[in-house]
């Protein structure tokens, strides 16, 4: 039996949606395996102690392994960190990523939730190194 160019093109087009589909569902359970046993509750969301500027949440590649703290004030990135840690602690994660950002919009171009968060590991014994562009910090919880 041969094949019309019609039907060739229809059993080519359901295998590249197959093919699509597949791909998506590897991705999402990649993620998924990732982030066993994390709660929704860890995803960054809106409070009363952003900026205007960072009225939206940024979206990471895993949200309950990391935390975005770009508009926040100095009080607020300290109390916003110290929920995170404790509750990745409850969760088993391994380690987190805590987003400070490089400091070009603070005064003088200073990090300064950045340094303050460091200077608030280092007193309370919390391992951290700083990634290799210099706006997150990347804390050891084990």
């Amino acid at each position: 039996m041969e094949l019309t160019d019609t039907q060739f093109y229809i059993i080519c087009g359901a295998a590249a949606i197959l093919t699509a589909v597949c791909l998506l569902l590897l991705i999402y359970c990649c993620c998924k395996c990732c982030c066993v046993g994390e709660k929704k509750k860890n995803k960054v969301t809106k409070s009363s102690g952003k900026s205007p500027k960072a009225s939206k949440p940024r979206v990471t590649k895993c949200p309950s392994t990391t935390i975005d703290l770009h508009g926040h004030s100095r009080q607020s990135a300290i109390q916003k960190t110290r929920d995170f840690i404790w509750s990745s602690k409850q969760n088993g994660t391994k380690s987190v990523k805590i987003i400070t950002g490089r400091g070009k919009h603070s005064p003088n171009g200073f990090p300064v939730i950045r340094e303050t968060l460091k200077k608030m590991f280092d007193r309370e014994g919390i391992k951290h190194t700083s990634d290799n562009r210099g706006g997150a910090v990347v804390i050891d919880l084990q």
